[in-house]
């Protein structure tokens, strides 16, 4: 369905000429800031895909302020969907999930962490869906948030940057998505060291 609709925007209208118009409307309209963090808020959150909400924002706002508006969009909409998945996904489903993937209870665990970095940097799960299989985990609000923040976070910067540079001439919007691979990959690996020397620590506490 998603590559339908990319293809249909292309062929019946041209994604460069909506590009334009939705760069006119942002310039044209005082409110449109506004207006779009409240329709990107709740429609993101109830499925409307996040890549065209960073796209679009780069687009419209430029680098640095669209960058703002993709942060305060992933804040609201993610902490309706994680609401949604702790209250109406059943308790049978969050058991089945954590044996499939090895979760354990801990909602602040390093398996938990894990399973929110995955869920969120692997191309594929709707980001609605992403935060009611987090919710419905009952992961830990803190760890789900911060983690959201900074994996889509990156994304979106590295998406806002592609996006208002579109016109530009060079590689640096490309090199944007090389420093959002690094950028991941440090901060996982760099959290996963700081739980497993706190887990050895325990450890430590416990034999002594």
């Amino acid at each position: 369905m998603l590559v339908a609709l990319i293809v249909s925007v292309e062929v019946f209208f041209g994604w460069s000429e909506l590009f334009v118009l939705v760069e006119q409307t942002a310039k044209n309209n005082e409110n449109s800031l506004a207006i779009f963090f409240l329709l990107m808020s709740v429609g993101c959150a109830f499925a409307f895909p996040l890549s065209f909400c960073y796209l679009f924002a780069g687009v419209a706002f430029g680098f640095l302020k669209g960058w703002g508006v993709c942060f305060a969009v992933l804040a609201v909409s993610s902490t309706i969907g994680y609401f949604l998945g702790r209250f109406f996904v059943p308790k049978n489903v969050v058991e089945k999930l954590c044996l499939r993937f090895g979760i354990d209870s801990n909602p602040r665990g390093r398996a938990m962490f894990n399973a929110n970095f995955l869920v969120r940097v692997i191309p594929g799960i709707p980001y609605w869906l992403q935060n009611v299989i987090l919710g419905g985990l009952r992961s830990d609000f803190l760890l789900y948030i911060v983690v959201n923040l900074f994996a889509q976070g990156a994304i979106a910067g590295a998406m806002n940057y592609f996006a208002s540079s579109l016109a530009e001439e060079g590689l640096a919007k490309y090199l944007a998505f090389a420093i959002l691979v690094l950028v991941l990959s440090i901060f996982h690996i760099a959290v996963n060291i700081v739980y497993k020397k706190s887990t050895k620590q325990t450890k430590d506490k416990v034999c002594c």
